[in-house]
């Protein structure tokens, strides 16, 4: 595929409270990272992040937080967003809106046990039924993006997308990468090149909130 990828804008004229864009004054970015956490991998994305005095938004699976519980409290110890990304990565469209609310339901409870009060929900792989949409956003804001950096894609040219992601990002947009082993050597050259090219052209990395 091609990336960076946009979100497709007809999409939010249908489901306005899928957010693709953060609408707030000031040279903002949003980074965000999904599927930890993970513990080599969140511990280097936090150092690159500390470089840049950066804030971030993390959507955690349930299942990957129950196994790093550490990691959660040193993301959220530094000032980090932390967002819902069900528990097990489920496909939203290959099961009901009961097991699926279920899962959501998890996470959320591990959440708030780790005193993390965001209720922001990023459906895993980028993918959620229309059906789900209304009754999820009663409780969460649904976060999208605004380009996708197609991290986990293996034939990325990782230095081309970080030129476009440097050239197109405008303020207010959300990026996305993915903190798991099969993107990690894409990450490694994105998220620094990213980081220090918006940061020489005047932007603050910031959490959604």
């Amino acid at each position: 595929m091609n990336y960076p990828r946009a979100f497709p804008s007809v999409i939010n004229l249908f489901f306005p409270s899928l957010i693709s864009k953060i609408s707030k004054p000031g040279k903002n970015i949003y980074l965000s990272f999904d599927d930890g956490p993970h513990d080599d991998i969140s511990k280097w994305i936090l150092q690159e992040l500390d470089k840049y005095q950066a804030k971030a938004t993390f959507f955690f699976t349930g299942k990957n937080m129950l196994a790093y519980p550490q990691i959660v409290m040193e993301i959220k110890k530094k000032g980090h967003a932390i967002g819902n990304h069900t528990f097990s990565h489920m496909k939203g469209w290959k099961v009901t809106s009961k097991k699926y609310l279920n899962e959501i339901e998890k996470t959320d409870k591990l959440l708030q046990k780790a005193g993390i009060k965001e209720r922001l929900f990023r459906p895993p792989f980028g993918k959620i039924p229309p059906h789900k949409i209304k009754e999820i956003a009663k409780t969460h804001q649904i976060i999208m993006w605004s380009y996708l950096t197609g991290d986990y894609d293996k034939f990325l040219n990782a230095d081309k997308v970080a030129e476009k992601l440097i050239k197109k990002t405008k303020p207010g947009h959300i990026l996305v990468f993915h903190e798991n082993e099969k993107s990690f050597s894409n990450l490694q050259i994105l998220l620094p090149r990213i980081l220090k090219g918006l940061s020489s052209k005047g932007y603050k990395f910031e959490k959604i909130s």
